[in-house]
C-alpha cells in the first residue's frame, strides 16, 4: 500500500517508486495507440477510404476494447491480475506492429486494429485495479492520476513521434518504429510485477456480471465515463484531421505537409495537458468525484460545442483553443477510474471493473464512426459538418452534469467519495 504521511518514509518511496514503474509501462503500451489518427489524412487518401470507413478502422481498436472488457477484465477476479497484464500488453504490441507490416485496405486493417484494441482493454484496466488495490482512498485518486497521466503523456507522444517520423520515414515506418517501441512494456511488467500479490477474493466464475448496474452510484459513474470518453475519442482520433483540414483551407499547406503538422501540433498539445488526470484526481480528493466531474465536463463541454465553428479564425487562435480542449477533456479521467473502485463491491470488482470499461471502450466504437457519419452526410468540405460532429460530444456533456446532479439530489444517499 501506498504510505501516507504517517508510514515510514522508506517504505513510501519504494511504493512511490513502484509506480512509477507501472506508470512508465502504460507510457510505452501508449506509443502507437495514436499512430492511425496521425496518419488518417494520408491513409485515407491512399486507400480510397470514405470517412465512415476511416472512422470504422479506428473503432475496430474500441471493438476489441470492448471484447476485453467483456472477457478478459472479469477474469481479473479469478485468475492473477498479473498475468491478464502480461498477455494482454503483448496481444496490443503485437497488433499495432503488424498494421504497418500488413495492413492495406478495410478488411485487412480490420483484424490489427482488433486485436491492439483487445490487449488495451487488458492493460489499462487490470493496470488501473492493480494501482488501485495498492493504494488507499486518501490518495488513491492521485495515483490513478499519475497512471493515466503517464497514459496520456504516451498518447501525446504517439501523435508527436509519429508526426516526426512520417515525413523521413513515410506512414508505414513511423508506425512501426511506435508499435516496436511498445514491447519494452513487456520487460518493465516483468520486473515490477515480480513480487505482486493478489488479494484474496470470493471464488468467481470470471464472468461479467451486468447486475452490479443495480447500484445507482456505479451506473452513474459508468454513464459518465462513457460520456467522458465520446468527447476524449473525438479528440483522438479527428483533432488531427481537422487541424490538417483548416490548413488546407486556409492555403497553408495541404497534403502529407498538413497531417504531419497538425499530428505534431495535438501531440504537443497532449504532452502539455498530460497532468491534466493528475489535476483532476488532486481536484477529486479535495471537492469529491461528483463535483469535480461536473466542473471539468462543464469546460470540456463548452469547448466541444465551440471548436467545430473556428475554421475560419486565425491559425494561432485555433491552435490555443486546440491545446486547451486538449487539456479539458482529459481532466476528469482519473475521477472515473478511482471512484469506480470506491463503489464497486469488492467481491464483484473485476466484473465492476468489466462493465466500466465497456463503457469507456463502448464509447470508441461509437464516437469515431458517429464523427464521421456526421462528416459525411453534411460534407466535410462544410465548416457546419466539423461543428456538429464535435457538438456531439457537447451534448453527451450535458447529459453527463445532469446525471450527476441527480445522484448528488438523492437524500445524499452517494458514498462519500462521489460525494
Amino acid at each position: 500500500m501506498i504510505a501516507g504521511k504517517d508510514e515510514a518514509a522508506g517504505a513510501a518511496l519504494g511504493d512511490w517508486l513502484w509506480l512509477a514503474m507501472i506508470a512508465l509501462a502504460i507510457f510505452a503500451v501508449a506509443l502507437p495507440i495514436s499512430s492511425y489518427s496521425s496518419a488518417l489524412p494520408i491513409i485515407r487518401e491512399a486507400w480510397g477510404l470514405s470517412d465512415t470507413e476511416a472512422g470504422l478502422i479506428n473503432g475496430m481498436a474500441s471493438a476489441g476494447s470492448v471484447i476485453g472488457a467483456l472477457v478478459l477484465i472479469p477474469l481479473t477476479d479469478k485468475w492473477r491480475a498479473d498475468r491478464v497484464l502480461l498477455a494482454s500488453a503483448l496481444t496490443t504490441a503485437a497488433g499495432h506492429l503488424l498494421f504497418p507490416l500488413a495492413a492495406e485496405n478495410v478488411a485487412t486493417a480490420a483484424p490489427m486494429r482488433l486485436a491492439a484494441g483487445l490487449g488495451l482493454a487488458g492493460v489499462y484496466v487490470t493496470g488501473t485495479r492493480i494501482v488501485a488495490e495498492r493504494c488507499p482512498t486518501t490518495v488513491r485518486a492521485r495515483a490513478v492520476g499519475i497512471y493515466v497521466t503517464c497514459f496520456y503523456l504516451g498518447t501525446a507522444a504517439s501523435f508527436a513521434l509519429t508526426g516526426a517520423l512520417i515525413p523521413v520515414l513515410e506512414w508505414r515506418g513511423a508506425y512501426t518504429v511506435a508499435a516496436g517501441a511498445s514491447f519494452l512494456t513487456l520487460v518493465i511488467y516483468a520486473l515490477s510485477l515480480r513480487g505482486y500479490r493478489p488479494i484474496a477474493a470470493p471464488a468467481s466464475a470470471g464472468r461479467i456480471d451486468f447486475t452490479v448496474l443495480k447500484n445507482r452510484n456505479v451506473a452513474v459513474v459508468i454513464l459518465g465515463y462513457f460520456l467522458h470518453s465520446v468527447e476524449l475519442i473525438h479528440v483522438r482520433t479527428w483533432l488531427a484531421p481537422f487541424l490538417a483540414f483548416i490548413l488546407v483551407t486556409q492555403g497553408g499547406l495541404a497534403g502529407e505537409p498538413a497531417a504531419a503538422e497538425a499530428a505534431v501540433i495535438v501531440g504537443v498539445a497532449g504532452l502539455l495537458g498530460a497532468l491534466a488526470p493528475f489535476a483532476g484526481g488532486l481536484l477529486a480528493d479535495r471537492v469529491g468525484r461528483l463535483r469535480g466531474a461536473m466542473l471539468l465536463f462543464f469546460v470540456s463541454g463548452a469547448l466541444s460545442f465551440a471548436i467545430g465553428w473556428t475554421v475560419e479564425l486565425p491559425w494561432a487562435t485555433v491552435v490555443a483553443l486546440a491545446f486547451i480542449y486538449s487539456i479539458a477533456v482529459g481532466a476528469d479521467s482519473a475521477i472515473y477510474s478511482s471512484a469506480i473502485t470506491e463503489v464497486a463491491d469488492p467481491a464483484r470488482l473485476g466484473s465492476t471493473l468489466g462493465v466500466h470499461a465497456l463503457g469507456g471502450f463502448g464509447a470508441g466504437v461509437v464516437s469515431p464512426i458517429l464523427f464521421g457519419a456526421v462528416l459525411d452526410l453534411v460534407g466535410r468540405e462544410h465548416t457546419a459538418a466539423w461543428g456538429l460532429a464535435f457538438g456531439t460530444a457537447g451534448i453527451g456533456a450535458v447529459v453527463a452534469i445532469a446525471a450527476m446532479a441527480w445522484l448528488q439530489a438523492q437524500g445524499r444517499g452517494a458514498p462519500r467519495p462521489i460525494a
